[in-house]
């Protein structure tokens, strides 16, 4: 069977670490290759390692790169409007392609992910998805968060996508039960809770990275903006520079590195990286380094797990360096993250950038204080049953696609 995989954003390494893992996945457990994926930004492209690149916008019909021929058309003086758009996209290449793609493909899955909620504007979202399922394909979602819905409008797009859906496999519990509020109480949406799909990279890739760092001083942390929260870059400076002040005052060399970095034109995280550099130098005399390189999966498991512990904002900026067995503290910002971190155990080892910074301060100061090596066997524990609760969520997309039934 061949596949599309929609909406991927593989220019973050935690999206491209995602839609490598669902490829390995669906070939390992569904005997399915993806041949086609789609993105919002063409950022993308040379990150998408596996299936052709479109963007999402040529699923809608819309042509952001004409072919010369398509450009003629439209430029030739008093030509018929309509007539000149209808020959456009026939000589238009990318449109033209992914209609082939989508044509030859069996199944379409929607990418691993947290975007679809009132944050990220998924009714753009809603508009390709709605296109998509015109063409007669089942589709999935596997591995995501989901919600919330707070608007009713928003509620009605949800509930509609999720109702024309061939299977919803959830990464956590709090977005269950955002998908159960949009149905009430005399409603039902089957909607299994499983893991992250990026637990699994490990075991799917066949490359095992076993991190031997139990006398490195050196901590990998992260921040990002949030606004979208309504939590300001000065307030999470402000926090940032107090645990990297706390951190180094326990005799850690401290590195700021990112998932969302390196990449001309896309978000990039060390500008507030930058900004809180600026402000522990100038105000607490501590300094701390800056990697402002875009790594791969790979090189970004290589990099941390030199590292003794990771602490940061960005939620596979905080699984890659558990896939080496390199503990990690999350610092959420959305409940997501707690949830996935309470999948595999590991639910005391976060917190929310929204908390107290007294209330962070204590709860990283046990995180370092713990015994090294238990910690690790912790680790290892939360990685093992991460990995098999994303298998587990592999399998039963097999069963479900092969008895050719949707879950009700």
């Amino acid at each position: 069977m061949r596949a599309l995989v929609v909406h991927s954003v593989a220019a973050n390494c935690g999206d491209q670490l995602l839609l490598e893992t669902l490829t390995l996945g669906l070939k390992e457990h569904c005997g399915i290759t993806v041949v086609a994926v789609t993105t919002n930004n063409q950022l993308s492209f040379p990150f998408i390692r596996n299936g052709e690149p479109f963007l999402n916008e040529t699923v809608l019909g819309i042509a952001r790169n004409d072919s010369l021929i398509a450009a003629l058309i439209r430029r030739i003086p008093f030509f018929p409007y309509r007539i000149g758009v209808f020959l456009a996209r026939i000589f238009d290449n990318d449109i033209w392609k992914f209609k082939r793609a989508i044509s030859a493909v069996d199944i379409v899955f929607i990418c691993p992910g947290g975007f679809l909620h009132e944050y990220y504007g998924f009714k753009k979202f809603s508009k390709v998805y709605e296109k998509i399922l015109g063409y007669g394909k089942p589709i999935y979602f596997v591995g995501h968060s989901v919600g919330p819905f707070g608007k009713a409008e928003n509620k009605i797009i949800a509930k509609n996508i999720f109702d024309n859906c061939a299977g919803l496999f959830l990464r956590e519990r709090y977005s269950k039960g955002y998908v159960e509020s949009l149905y009430g109480p005399a409603g039902k949406k089957h909607a299994e809770v499983y893991t992250d799909v990026a637990f699994a990279y490990g075991r799917l890739s066949k490359v095992k990275k076993v991190a031997d760092n139990s006398n490195s001083k050196k901590v990998v942390v992260n921040f990002r903006s949030w606004e979208k929260g309504a939590i300001s870059d000065d307030v999470i400076i402000d926090k940032a520079a107090s645990i990297i002040e706390f951190l180094s005052g326990k005799g850690y060399d401290v590195v700021f590195m990112s998932t969302c970095q390196g990449v001309e034109g896309y978000v990039d995280d060390t500008d507030l990286g930058e900004s809180i550099k600026s402000r522990l130098e100038r105000q607490h005399g501590v300094r701390i380094e800056i990697d402002h390189n875009r790594h791969s999966p790979d090189e970004f498991i290589d990099q941390v797990q030199k590292a003794k512990y990771y602490i940061g904002m960005r939620m596979h900026g905080a699984i890659m360096p558990i896939l080496s067995n390199t503990p990690a503290f999350n610092i959420g910002y959305e409940p997501k993250t707690k949830g996935v971190f309470e999948t595999v155990g590991l639910g005391e080892y976060c917190c929310e950038i929204s908390d107290d910074i007294d209330c962070i301060l204590s709860k990283i100061d046990c995180f370092v204080g713990s015994d090294y090596e238990i910690l690790k066997e912790e680790y290892l524990l939360a990685l093992k049953r991460g990995e098999r609760l994303a298998l587990e969520m592999f399998s039963e997309l097999a069963k479900k696609i092969n008895e050719g039934c949707d879950i009700p």
